[in-house]
Order: C-alpha cells, then sequence, then structure tokens
C-alpha cells in the first residue's frame, strides 16, 4: 500500500491511498489514519487508485471515521475506485463514510510506498 498525507491547509488534511488495501495492509493504514484525525480538523481520504479493498480496509475506514467523529473531525472519503465504490455500496457504507465524487476537482495526490 503506498500513502501520501498532503497539508491542504491548516487542520485539512488529504490521505491518498493506493494499491490493495486488504489484511497485510490494514493494520499500518488504521494507525496512521488514527494519527492523521489526531491532528486535523478535516480529513479527505482519496480511494481513486485502490486496486482492491477487502473487510481488513473497510473495517479500518470505518475505525477511522468513528475516532474522527469522537473528537469533531470531519472525516470524508473520496474518489472511490469501482471495485471499492461497488463494496463500499454493497456493504451500505457508501453514503454513512460520506463519500463524494472528488476533492472539489483537486487532482489526486501521487503517494509514496509506505
Amino acid at each position: 500500500m503506498r500513502m501520501l498525507v498532503v497539508d491542504r491547509e491548516v487542520g485539512y488534511r488529504v490521505v491518498t491511498l493506493a494499491d490493495e488495501f486488504d489484511l497485510e495492509t490494514a493494520p499500518g493504514v488504521r494507525a496512521a489514519l488514527v494519527e492523521v484525525v489526531r491532528q486535523a480538523d478535516r480529513v479527505d481520504v482519496d480511494l481513486a487508485r485502490v486496486s482492491s479493498i477487502d473487510s481488513a480496509g473497510i473495517n479500518t475506514l470505518v475505525a477511522a471515521r468513528r475516532a474522527a467523529t469522537g473528537k469533531g473531525c470531519a472525516f470524508v472519503v473520496v474518489n472511490p475506485s469501482p471495485p471499492t465504490r461497488r463494496l463500499l455500496s454493497i456493504t451500505g457504507l457508501l453514503d454513512v463514510l460520506s463519500t463524494r465524487a472528488d476533492t472539489a476537482g483537486d487532482q489526486p495526490a501521487q503517494p509514496d510506498e509506505t
């Protein structure tokens, strides 16, 4: 899994994920997302480059959203790739994770290898 965290402005971060989001990569992503949420008022998680996602990845997004909600941080999943959108829809989490098509027209950032 590759991940890039970009500060858009004070308190607003965009986390771009790429490649497989699964049982192997979820623990590291979870730790990173919780830390980003702890330091921000708004977090967008861009999933445009996620090639596949499983239940561990979904659980990680739900846990990060729960942590964000607990501290009053806005947490939004943006640009889900077609396989990710499909799984979020099937699980009923597409609306729960407050997805939207893009981040106000911004191009997704290129993530680094993590």
